[in-house]
């Protein structure tokens, strides 16, 4: 299943499914991605202070979605689209009655402070994007405008550490504990805190900086 959705500058936000349906217990795979479909690069001006007012949702839902958080660069598209599923069928006339489920760990530990690019440029019929940072002494940064939305857990690393990281699918989500996890050891797929999708509907919403918005659905079944 691919919906697609074009923004004021002409770019596709395409949000592809590998399926609608999924049992409990099983992983479903949504790739989002920023495509420029114009023969010349498109540029946009970031305007995060947008988000931040509530005007826009995904800087509120990256903080539910990856491991450092709301920053946009803890988003591989630089918060040019965000991702959030909720329980339930959602659309746009109750989506603000709707709280987003928790699909990375809620652990307790800050993450290094980064910029904001200034400008981000997509390259002509790609999703290749490059990000400059003028508060960095104008660094430049490529990479592609593409995600998987997905879980995020930690497991225990072949030393004697946890990692944390997101999968490629989504298979469930966290409740809130007392109190954050302190380190990765509280938080692999075994917490009580971790819970496979139970049987019902779920909507994965996806948003565009430009305010374009996706609503898919998934079926999971017993």
């Amino acid at each position: 299943m691919t919906s697609t959705y074009v923004s004021p500058q002409a770019l596709q936000l395409h949000v592809i499914l590998n399926a609608t349906t999924v049992r409990s217990g099983g992983a479903i795979r949504a790739n989002i991605r920023v495509f420029n479909p114009l023969d010349v690069n498109v540029s946009i001006t970031p305007n995060y202070q947008h988000d931040s007012q509530g005007n826009s949702s995904i800087l509120f839902w990256n903080g539910r979605e990856f491991l450092c958080g709301g920053s946009p660069v803890s988003n591989p598209t630089l918060s040019l689209a965000g991702y959030a599923l909720f329980q339930g069928r959602y659309t746009s006339a109750n989506l603000s009655a709707g709280i987003p489920l928790q699909l990375s760990p809620p652990l307790d530990f800050s993450c290094a402070a980064s910029p904001y690019p200034s400008q981000i440029v997509i390259l002509p019929r790609s999703t290749s994007i490059v990000a400059y940072f003028s508060q960095s002494g104008q660094r430049v940064v490529s990479l592609q405008a593409t995600m998987n939305a997905a879980t995020n857990v930690c497991a225990q690393s072949p030393g004697d550490g946890y990692g944390c990281e997101g999968s490629t699918s989504l298979f469930g989500y966290w409740s809130q504990p007392a109190q954050p996890f302190e380190g990765g050891q509280d938080a692999p797929i075994t917490s009580p805190y971790f819970h496979y999708f139970a049987p019902g509907v779920y909507t994965l919403v996806v948003e565009g900086m430009w305010g374009e918005v996706s609503y898919s659905y998934i079926q999971v079944t017993p």
